[in-house]
């Protein structure tokens, strides 16, 4: 659902831009006509698709305010320190990333807040990049967030509480990564999972209450202590 200014009320994502006030400020019907596309990316309505992008500086400032789907298949895509994705894509609900160079989604370092704006997103795809450490509180503003893919990263270790806030997460998948310990925490936030995909790891110390506070209704992973714990 699509939150309105006001914050009270909430319309389905197919009612932008349909020429009909639903919003009680209007601002389901703003810059819907305004049709703006950076020179990296081509773009589709409210679809961009950026193939030559290497950084999110500047670029993201030309986009449409409107827009709802966004993938970056560069393979050249750097996210850096200060970078964040801006305003520009609160409306955005799919977001892929997948097959790019990004080393990291979030710092140790809390003021980093990459998600804070991305309010109505629920596909979040970040396969196939060269991610090694998921943080504490790294989807901070992400609540809407459904699917989440780190596959084919380099995810060495996660943080407790690094899926904080995320109560609709429904699909989860770390698979081909490179972890070796599930401690207790590091699932908190999601009420319940239904997969959650491990498999193609080096899993080889799972605490026992790792599942404590978390309901998981299929798991895919060749560690069949797993299947017991949850």
């Amino acid at each position: 659902l699509f939150k309105c200014h006001n914050k009270t009320v909430c319309i389905k994502f197919d009612q932008l831009c349909d020429n009909h006030t639903h919003c009680p400020l209007n601002d389901d019907e703003e810059h819907c006509t305004k049709e703006i596309c950076p020179q990296e990316c081509s773009c589709f309505a409210a679809a961009a698709v950026c193939l030559a992008l290497v950084t999110l500086e500047n670029f993201m400032e030309h986009l449409a305010p409107n827009l709802k789907y966004l993938t970056i298949p560069s393979k050249q895509l750097v996210i850096h320190s200060h970078d964040i994705f801006p305003h520009a894509l609160e409306h955005v609900i799919i977001l892929n990333i997948s097959s790019n160079i990004v080393k990291y989604l979030c710092l140790a370092d809390k003021k980093f807040k990459l998600f804070k704006h991305l309010r109505n997103l629920q596909l979040f795809d970040a396969s196939v990049n060269q991610i090694t450490i998921i943080y504490q509180d790294c989807f901070y503003g992400a609540y809407r967030l459904e699917r989440l893919s780190l596959s084919k990263n380099m995810i060495h270790h996660i943080a407790v509480h690094s899926l904080a806030g995320l109560i609709n997460l429904k699909d989860l998948d770390l698979s081909e990564n490179r972890i070796t310990y599930l401690q207790n925490g590091i699932f908190e936030g999601p009420y319940e999972l239904n997969q959650l995909n491990l498999v193609k790891n080096r899993i080889s110390d799972i605490d026992i209450e790792i599942f404590k506070f978390l309901k998981v209704n299929y798991i895919v992973s060749e560690n069949y202590r797993l299947c017991c714990l949850s």
